[in-house]
């Protein structure tokens, strides 16, 4: 994804919270949309300071994990990106494993994780975990060429989603979950309604 079509739509997107506050820490972080009704950390969306195609891959090489290229290209965007209070999320390179709140509300989930120790046994090899799913723990997988497919946290089932690239599965992700999103943030459909089966 290219960072003015980034710019144009999901972050664009992303700012109609804006009337909630944002908040920009002098780490890189960028917090949208305070959704206090989730508690005094939550926002609607958070994007995070870049990281070059150089640190990501120094950061997963220790693991023999070969990061794809559609992955590194956001990354040097965003850092990875929580959207719609954490409900999805892009995983990205975590400088650090302080777990209190303040620290976690402005980093990214660990993108090294869900490909090597934390890998499920099921996943293809050929096959990379970028991207979660909060209500039921499916997760977004890259396939060499690029595609993408939601599956279930055990893989057993890999035919919640499939996308043509990473850009189509994000942009199309977001647009259709954020129509179940009042300006408040608040949800307008039901959990299942809004996270089920997108296939």
């Amino acid at each position: 994804m290219r960072k003015d079509v980034f710019e144009e739509t999901i972050l664009r997107s992303m700012l109609a919270w804006a009337h909630l506050g944002v908040v920009d820490d002098g780490d890189g972080a960028r917090l949208i949309g305070q959704v206090k009704h989730l508690g005094p950390l939550a926002y609607m969306h958070r994007t995070f300071r870049p990281v070059s195609h150089e640190q990501c891959v120094a950061h997963a090489a220790p693991n023999g994990i070969s990061v794809p290229d559609p992955i590194l290209d956001f990354l040097e965007i965003s850092n990875g990106l929580r959207m719609f209070a954490n409900d999805i999320s892009i995983s990205g390179v975590r400088k650090t494993y302080d777990r209190s709140d303040n620290i976690m509300a402005r980093l990214p989930y660990e993108l090294a994780d869900p490909n090597s120790w934390a890998r499920p046994a099921a996943l293809p090899e050929s096959d990379y975990i970028f991207a979660f799913y909060a209500w039921d723990g499916s997760q977004g997988v890259m396939r060499p060429d690029g595609s993408v497919y939601r599956a279930t946290r055990s893989l057993e089932d890999t035919s919640l989603g499939c996308w043509d690239t990473f850009d189509h599965w994000l942009l199309s992700e977001f647009e259709r979950v954020k129509a179940s999103f009042d300006p408040d943030g608040r949800p307008t459909a039901d959990d299942a309604v809004i996270y089920g089966n997108t296939g």
